[in-house]
């Protein structure tokens, strides 16, 4: 399997939790992933905005809400349509993941 750095190098991660976010960057660097970290959906978007073109992946953290995440999901999408977003969430709901996969996850 090859490593992720050879299929992805540049990555935003969109966390709020400080230990997620640690955590993440010391799994990514393993990867010899570029990683570049904004602390909410706002702040990511405006990375995204300013500098088109500089992430191959987004990395959204679990949403405090759903309609929260969709509406990330929504704004990426349409910001940069072939940029791909992964979501991380604990949820076991299959009808929130059907929602994340409608709105571009």
């Amino acid at each position: 399997m090859p490593a992720i750095s050879r299929i992805v190098q540049r990555i935003l991660v969109a966390e709020d939790d400080p230990q997620i976010r640690n955590y993440l960057a010391l799994a990514l660097k393993l990867q010899d992933c570029e990683t570049e970290f904004a602390s909410g959906y706002r702040e990511a978007i405006t990375q995204i905005v300013e500098r088109p073109g500089a992430f191959d992946l987004v990395l959204l953290g679990a949403p405090a809400s759903a309609d929260e995440g969709i509406e990330a999901l929504r704004n990426i999408s349409h910001i940069c349509p072939r940029l791909p977003v992964i979501v991380l969430s604990a949820s076991s709901s299959p009808s929130e993941v059907v929602r994340a996969l409608r709105n571009g996850a």
